[in-house]
């Protein structure tokens, strides 16, 4: 019985620890909604920094891929526009 007394209070806990975990990506929702109103460029700027540390992150070789084909590309376009 001490047990499932155990068991039951972790229980709680654990969905006390749910609720507030969700609580915070509301207010984070929130505030990306209030940043978009106030300052839109700034935090789409942000959520593409993020956006992108989770895909480095996630796919390392293909980013390395993603940038150096973005570098080839732009020196070649420095290239073809001629002597400044």
């Amino acid at each position: 019985m001490r047990l499932l007394g155990y068991l039951l209070g972790a229980c709680v806990v654990l969905a006390i620890a749910r609720m507030a975990v969700l609580a915070l990506a509301i207010a984070l929702l929130l505030a990306v909604a209030a940043g978009m109103l106030a300052r839109p460029k700034e935090t789409l700027g942000l959520v593409l920094l993020m956006f992108a540390g989770c895909m480095i992150q996630s796919y390392p070789l293909l980013c390395l891929v993603i940038i150096g084909v973005a570098a080839i590309v732009s020196a070649l376009a420095r290239n073809r526009e001629g002597p400044s």
